[in-house]
């Protein structure tokens, strides 16, 4: 039997958000949430694919991945050792479960970007460390950034296959539910996923680096704060195309696919096939996030669920 090792996210996108007429990107403003009953949560199934958790180092010291696989659920989206705080991603007192932002990233992710501790106060050595934005509308006529050195859910941890020669399939799902509003289905649409997994010690055409992620809008490097939300310049997109030659493999998840028409497509999907070897384990990132610069007022309070699973395939098995 096929077992797989699956991250599911519910997430709730929960916030009052404020559409802008004057800016080149839709923004909002974050000034009022209500908490809810939802879950980021990593799980382990089985053996056939292990996750080893990232664990930052204490103070200047640097971190590494944890020496025993993930053996319980693992919840995203709340302070903890192994993630970035999100007291600026989020309302003051809650985390991504219950009252998640808007953001932007102020870069393209790489997935090679990782924080480095210069002292006792930060101890996330080693983390996924692109920074996201806020915006906010503060007046008819003029928009701002609210804060830039912001963190979304992002974790990083190591994919260890569980045999010689492995066929791997990562996919990730955006969905809304059976009974699916229209803010839900607003709210999936902006949701963004970066999975990208290097290979340690170099990848081949057997054992390739995976990229599985949206493609998304950022900030670019030269953009000052100022421009952020008032110059079309200050912006770049990815332009991501699936591929399966060579040493990177590279699935594009759209979630404009979703629709909520007379025959409503509830789903948005995203899977690809590797190969994969216990000499070649993956140091991975994943980022999730509710993009503001395509979301609108009407994505306030929308639902929606986000699904990353890892399957052993290897044909015989």
């Amino acid at each position: 039997m096929k077992k797989s090792l699956v991250i599911t996210t519910i997430a709730t996108v929960l916030v009052i958000v404020v559409a802008l007429t004057t800016a080149t990107f839709a923004w909002f403003s974050a000034s009022s949430v209500t908490s809810v009953n939802n879950q980021f949560a990593v799980s382990a199934s089985d053996s056939s694919v292990s996750i080893y958790r990232w664990l930052p180092g204490e103070n200047t010291a640097v971190g590494e991945f944890e020496a025993t696989p993930l053996t319980e659920n693992w919840a995203l989206g709340a302070t903890s050792d192994y993630e970035w705080d999100y007291t600026g991603s989020v309302t003051q007192g809650q985390t991504p479960n219950t009252a998640y932002t808007l953001l932007m990233p102020t870069a393209e992710i790489l997935g090679t970007e990782f924080a480095a501790n210069s002292d006792s106060t930060i101890n996330k050595d080693g983390l996924p460390s692109v920074s996201f934005f806020r915006g906010q509308k503060s007046s008819a006529t003029q928009d701002k950034v609210t804060a830039v050195g912001l963190h979304p859910v992002a974790v990083r941890f190591r994919l260890m296959p569980g045999k010689a020669a492995m066929q791997i399939a990562a996919s990730i799902t955006v969905k809304v539910g059976d009974s699916a509003t229209s803010k839900d289905y607003l709210a999936a649409k902006a949701a963004r996923v970066v999975l990208i997994g290097k290979v340690e010690g170099g990848a081949t055409e057997q054992y390739p680096n995976i990229k599985v992620a949206s493609n998304y809008t950022y900030c670019t490097t030269a953009a000052t704060v100022d421009q952020m939300l008032t110059s079309a310049s200050a912006y770049a997109s990815t332009s991501y195309v699936g591929s399966t030659t060579g040493t990177d493999y590279v699935a594009v998840l759209n979630t404009d696919e979703i629709t909520s028409g007379t025959v409503p497509d509830k789903d948005a999907t995203a899977t690809l096939t590797f190969g994969a070897d216990p000499t070649k384990p993956l140091d991975c990132v994943l980022y999730i996030w509710f993009d503001g610069g395509v979301a609108s007022d009407s994505a306030a309070l929308g639902q929606v669920s986000i699904d990353i699973n890892f399957a052993d395939v290897t044909p015989g098995d």
